[in-house]
C-alpha cells in the first residue's frame, strides 16, 4: 500500500521522487534512525502539508513500523500529522493511539499529554486541558534533562490555556518559559508576534 502511495505522489509531484525512494529504501533496509530523520522532513514539508498527504503517509508508511521509531521522534511525527486534521477530536484520537507505544518514555508521554491538552483547548474543553496541564505539572515537577521540545510544548499549552482564561499574569509567565525552550527558528510568525 505504501508503494502505491509513493507512486501516486511521484506521478503528481516528480520533485519528490528522490525523497520517496530514499524513504522506501531505508524502510526495506531497516535503517530506522535514517528513516526517522527522513520521515520528519517529509511530514514537516510545507507543500506536502498543504496538499494533505501527511495523514496518508503516516497510516500507510509509518504506522506499521512506529514501534521501531524513537518515541520522542514518533510523537513529533504525529504532531505534524495532527496539524492537518480539521476535526480536533481526530487529532486527540491519533495521539491516544500511540500512547501504548511511547508510554515507557517520559518525554514522549509528556509530549502526548501536551498535544492532547492543546486540542482539548481548541475544542473549548478548558477543564480537559486543565487536567492535562495538572498531569504534566506532576510529571515534570522534579524532572530535568528531557528534550527541550517536551518543556516547550508544556509551556505552550499553559500559555494557550491562560490566554483562554484571560489570565494575563500567568499567560506572560508561561510565554516567557515557552520562549526559553522553543526553537525560535521553527516558530510560526503569528506566535512570535503574539508572544
Amino acid at each position: 500500500m505504501s508503494q502505491m502511495f509513493f507512486e501516486n505522489l511521484i506521478q503528481k509531484y516528480p520533485d519528490y521522487t528522490e525523497q520517496c525512494k530514499t524513504l522506501q529504501e531505508e524502510k526495506e533496509k531497516k535503517l530506522y534512525f535514517q528513516l526517522t530523520e527522513e520521515s520528519e522532513k517529509f511530514v514537516n514539508d510545507r507543500f506536502l502539508q498543504t496538499i494533505g498527504v501527511i495523514s496518508d503517509f503516516y497510516e500507510l508508511f509509518i504506522r506499521d513500523i512506529q514501534k521501531k521509531i524513537n518515541p520522542i521522534k514518533l510523537t513529533q511525527i504525529v504532531i505534524a500529522v495532527c496539524k492537518g486534521f480539521k476535526e480536533y477530536s481526530k487529532a486527540i484520537e491519533l495521539v491516544n493511539s500511540i500512547m501504548d507505544d511511547v508510554k515507557s518514555d517520559l518525554g514522549a508521554r509528556c509530549l502526548c499529554y501536551s498535544i492532547i491538552g492543546y486540542y482539548k483547548l481548541l475544542l473549548n474543553d478548558n477543564n480537559g486541558a486543565r487536567d492535562e496541564i495538572d498531569k504534566l505539572t506532576r510529571l515534570l515537577e522534579h524532572e530535568e534533562g528531557l528534550e527541550a521540545i517536551v518543556y516547550s510544548q508544556y509551556h505552550y499549552l499553559c500559555t494557550c490555556y491562560y490566554e483562554s482564561k484571560n489570565d494575563a499574569n500567568e499567560y506572560f509567565i508561561s510565554g516567557v518559559k515557552y520562549l526559553k525552550f522553543v526553537d525560535q527558528s521553527i516558530m510560526e510568525l503569528d506566535d512570535k508576534i503574539k508572544l
